[in-house]
């Protein structure tokens, strides 16, 4: 009778390369375009892509981001495949409190160093409580010779001070520890609070294909809420210049509630309202979905620091006015 086996073939898929950014940290605003009621913010990240599949996971983005008006560009070698826009939530209380902290890597040293010391002054207590039972059990009559009395005394008197300055040692040591421990908790509390910022709390995930290992510059640009400007003007008249001049100083008060630290960032005041943006994919091919931003929640303005901020240029307009003196009533010469 003939067999036949059959044999399963298994295909390993290749692993994704996972690249994760923090904006703040990995990446560089290179212009603001301001309108009236909201602002486009430019973002560029350089990054290294694998080839194969990359899932670029981008986060610490403004909370006012809004979400249909994320564009994704690029410079390399990739296919953009899909965009994702979810949001950070914040840690859980109970990675913030003091058992799950003594847990840690960083904290579980000290914790036991603390519990070893403590152990150590209970021994040391319980050693001392053993030699005063013991000379209490001397104090009844006959219990020893007169004559043993003040050796005995002299030997109690010996162990207990050097017990004393043991305990007194282990003490301050717990002292140390305990402050080392307790100022490692709040360190690592405020460290997972400070990742986790109420203002910049939406992810971006682009996964890329790339056909080849590569270096490539990524551009984010969205719109975000609540930002505006108004147009300031001072006229300043030198009424002591022989060139008869006048200032004009055109002010900008900028007011953005985004989040973003916009020090040193061009910025661009526009006077026309901002246009939706139309996705276009820099790689030439379109994904699906790019824009599922399910759980995403509008921020209440209560929790968001207002950042104001002024520009000034001043235009000086030379013999633009002829100064009348102080004491002519008469219309000025135009």
């Amino acid at each position: 009778m003939a067999t036949s086996t059959s044999a399963k073939s298994v295909v390993t898929l290749p692993q994704q390369n996972v690249v994760e950014l923090t904006s703040s940290e990995d990446s560089k605003i290179v212009g603001v375009a301001v309108y009236s009621h909201r602002a486009e913010v430019t973002r560029t990240f350089n990054l290294a892509l694998t080839s194969g599949q990359n899932q670029v996971e981008i986060s610490g983005l403004p909370t006012l981001l809004i979400q249909d008006s994320l564009r994704v560009q690029g410079k390399g070698t990739g296919i953009i495949q899909n965009v994702t826009i979810s949001q950070k939530s914040p840690p859980p209380r109970s990675e913030l409190d003091s058992k799950h902290l003594e847990k840690s890597d960083e904290i579980k040293p000290l914790w036991l160093k603390k519990l070893e010391l403590e152990q150590a002054i209970e021994r040391n207590d319980q050693s001392k409580n053993t030699l005063k039972k013991y000379m209490d059990s001397l104090a009844s009559p006959g219990a020893i010779p007169f004559s043993k009395v003040v050796e005995t005394t002299s030997e109690y008197d010996t162990a207990v001070t050097e017990l004393q300055k043991k305990g007194n040692v282990l003490t301050e040591e717990l002292e140390v520890v305990a402050k080392a421990l307790s100022e490692k908790k709040r360190a690592l509390r405020n460290a997972a609070k400070t990742k986790w910022d109420e203002n910049l709390t939406v992810k971006v995930s682009i996964q890329i294909l790339a056909e080849v290992e590569g270096e490539i510059e990524l551009s984010l640009v969205y719109a975000v809420s609540n930002t505006s400007w108004s147009p300031r003007y001072d006229i300043r008249v030198d009424t002591h210049s022989k060139d008869k001049s006048i200032s004009l100083v055109y002010k900008a008060n900028i007011t953005q509630m985004s989040g973003e630290d916009w020090t040193d960032v061009s910025l661009t005041l526009e006077t026309a309202s901002s246009s939706s943006f139309v996705y276009s994919d820099p790689y030439g091919d379109p994904y699906d979905d790019p824009y599922d931003a399910s759980g995403l929640r509008s921020p209440t303005n209560n929790h968001i620091p207002r950042s104001t901020f002024e520009l000034e240029v001043e235009l000086k307009v030379k013999d633009a006015i002829a100064i009348t003196p102080a004491d002519n009533t008469g219309p000025a010469n135009h």
